[in-house]
């Protein structure tokens, strides 16, 4: 037995955020492509992981892999078909619009014009005119350092995908280091190329990854 399980957080408490936030927090320490979207600051990544968070679970897929004591082990961070994170008003004001006021004026410009005009372009080269909205689109994956490699992650994007093949759709999403890409391919998705992305303290090259019926 893998000693969790995993759940579809719907209403996640107060404290399920903070306990979601910290592991974030811990799973990506160091992490280049976090730093490119706090645009150098990581006082700000707090607000964006909880922001994340907080609209995923209002318009999203909030998937968390928890331990008998009911502790996050893990989660994924996911909008399906149709829907995007911060794509709505309602969502932006579970704290986006506060991260956003707090970014520097050129951090403003990147995540307003720079960053999606740039992924926008990518995406739609690659997974059609309606980007990554036409796909069960993966935003953050993390699992707590402690419980790594042990499958966490693995069962997290398992669950998702067998949902997506059942609507035959697809699974999407961008990794922002080497050995994030080879982590997701060893999961079985597929690389679609890379695009490097310039931010005002730093650069990434995004990698797409998919997934499909044809990779089960």
């Amino acid at each position: 037995m893998p000693g969790f399980s995993i759940r579809l957080l719907k209403k996640p408490t107060a404290t399920q955020i903070d306990e979601a936030v910290s592991l974030c927090l811990r799973a990506y320490e160091g992490d280049e492509g976090l730093e490119c979207l706090v645009c150098g600051d990581m006082s700000l990544a707090d607000p964006l992981f909880r922001a994340m968070v907080r609209a995923t679970a209002l318009e999203g897929e909030f998937y968390v892999a928890v331990n008998d004591s009911e502790k996050i082990l893990g989660l994924g961070l996911w909008f399906g078909p149709g829907k995007d994170l911060f794509s709505t008003e309602q969502q932006r004001k579970l704290g986006f619009n506060d991260f956003f006021g707090r970014l520097s004026p050129e951090g403003q410009t990147w995540w307003t014009q720079t960053y999606p005009a740039k992924m926008g372009e990518f995406l739609s080269h690659h997974l059609g005119p309606q980007g990554k909205s036409n796909s069960y689109y993966l935003n953050c994956l993390a699992t707590d350092p402690a419980f790594q490699r042990k499958g966490v992650a693995a069962q997290i994007v398992e669950t998702v995908f067998q949902k997506a093949i059942a609507d035959e759709n697809r699974l999407a999403l961008i990794a922002t280091n080497a050995k994030t890409v080879l982590i997701y391919e060893s999961m079985g998705f597929q690389n679609k190329g890379h695009v490097s992305v310039d931010a005002p303290t730093s650069s990434v090259t995004c990698t797409l990854l998919t997934r499909d019926m044809r990779d089960k």
